[in-house]
């Protein structure tokens, strides 16, 4: 009886069955008209078929954590998964993939995965990409093993960019440019090189910092800073190519440079404004070195340039309110035209400051007040002091030493070369 009625019930079995067939069909054939690839539509109807078993599905499930843009959530849930942002440390080797809680293949991975106030450690041999990559949190970036000499080697043919908590790159070189537009940067013990336009190092905003004997080479300029930070830069050297326009140009709140070498373009140093305080100590500004391979062909156009040709003060003084004052100390300028240059209404001291093969050995602007003490100016073909009309200040013990006439001071017209002398009532004193 029961196969009697299975037999019965045969023909209605079959023509489900090529319904269901001719279904299949169908929708295939309109999935193919709609751009599916036949692969998928395969894998969602043979049950024994994962569609995540593709080659290689799984290597974004092996990151120490599935980063954000990439959340992988086929993956399911991973007992040995570490959260987003809470590793202390982290390795990074771009010579190798990424090799499952060990290190990472990239700069960008590490980021996702560090805690603010953590450690990149970047392994040498192959050189990390870092073009366009945001540091937005305080890490420190520095050679894993530095202590057996190789250095890690970073590369960009754009600026990462800095842009929150405190950054510091430690005992690296990179190929490249950083740009800061907030927080803090620190550059320490790293050697930076630039082939491409614009400063190699740009700020605009937070604090700079260069120290540890980093050294820093461009094409146009090493540093450009303008913002209402600091920058600080100490032991350490900077140059530019002889062509280049500037090797600093500062336009900052405060500004401090101590132990620094500067060398070529054709302007040294240029500071365009300092608000608060700018301290110059033991710089070394010179056109290029004895041994130098590439020497220029002429003489730069200013080593020093304080103020840019515009008053360094946006507000009126009032009578007990201490006044702004550059201070320009132990430094040596060589191979330019003009050494150092006050602009109009700047207010500095210079002691101790020695100018080599110079047109003019010291520039001051009309209404600027200079202290000159313990100066050395050797050299000058045209005067060993400048100083336009309604400028004032004291020169005093300095060393002058000029071709030609002799007479090593000028005020406007007015030229001696006397060490006492004084430039009209209430303006410039020689003693």
């Amino acid at each position: 009886m029961t196969q009697a009625k299975t037999l019965a019930r045969l023909p209605f079995l079959v023509a489900v069955a090529m319904a269901a067939a001719v279904w299949i069909v169908g929708y295939s054939t309109f999935a193919m008209a709609k751009g599916v690839p036949s692969a998928q539509i395969e894998s969602q109807f043979d049950p024994g078929q994962d569609p995540y078993t593709f080659p290689n599905i799984q290597l974004c499930c092996d990151y120490p954590a599935p980063p954000p843009d990439r959340p992988c959530r086929h993956c399911g849930p991973k007992k040995d998964s570490t959260p987003y942002g809470t590793l202390s440390s982290v390795v990074v080797n771009c010579s190798a993939p990424t090799t499952k809680g060990v290190s990472v293949g990239s700069i960008r991975e590490a980021l996702h995965v560090v805690a603010n106030g953590g450690q990149i450690l970047v392994v040498p041999g192959a050189a990390c990409d870092i073009s366009g990559v945001a540091f937005n949190r305080g890490v420190t970036v520095q050679t894993h093993g530095y202590g057996y000499g190789a250095r890690a080697q970073l590369s960009g043919g754009f600026c990462a960019m800095v842009s929150g908590g405190g950054v510091v790159f430690n005992g690296v070189d990179i190929e490249g440019c950083l740009a800061l537009h907030g927080g803090g940067l620190t550059i320490d013990a790293t050697n930076i090189a630039w082939r491409g336009q614009d400063a190699a190092v740009r700020v605009s905003a937070g604090n700079l910092a260069i120290i540890g004997k980093s050294t820093v080479r461009a094409r146009e300029a090493a540093v450009v800073a303008n913002s209402e930070g600091s920058v600080e830069i100490r032991d350490s050297r900077l140059a530019t190519t002889p062509d280049g326009r500037h090797v600093i140009r500062l336009n900052v709140r405060s500004a401090t440079l101590d132990g620094v070498q500067v060398k070529g373009a054709r302007i040294g140093v240029l500071v365009d404004n300092v608000k608060n305080n700018l301290q110059f100590n033991a710089l070394e500004v010179v056109r290029s070195e004895p041994t130098d391979p590439y020497p220029p062909s002429d003489a730069g156009d200013y080593g020093i340039v304080i103020g840019d040709g515009q008053p360094m003060h946006d507000l009126p003084w009032l009578s007990g309110m201490g006044s702004r004052q550059v201070s320009l100390t132990g430094s040596k300028v060589a191979g330019y035209n003009t050494g150092v240059s006050f602009s109009t209404s700047s207010n500095g001291v210079v002691e101790n400051v020695e100018v080599y093969a110079a047109s003019t050995g010291i520039f001051v602007g009309q209404g600027a007040y200079v202290r000159l003490s313990k100066n050395k100016v050797i050299g000058a073909t045209n005067a060993g002091i400048s100083m336009q009309p309604g400028a004032r200040g004291i020169a005093e013990s300095n060393t002058l030493v000029c071709k030609g006439s002799g007479r090593c001071v000028c005020y406007g017209g007015d030229c001696t070369s006397r060490s006492n002398y004084v430039f009209g009532p209430n303006a410039f004193r020689l003693v």
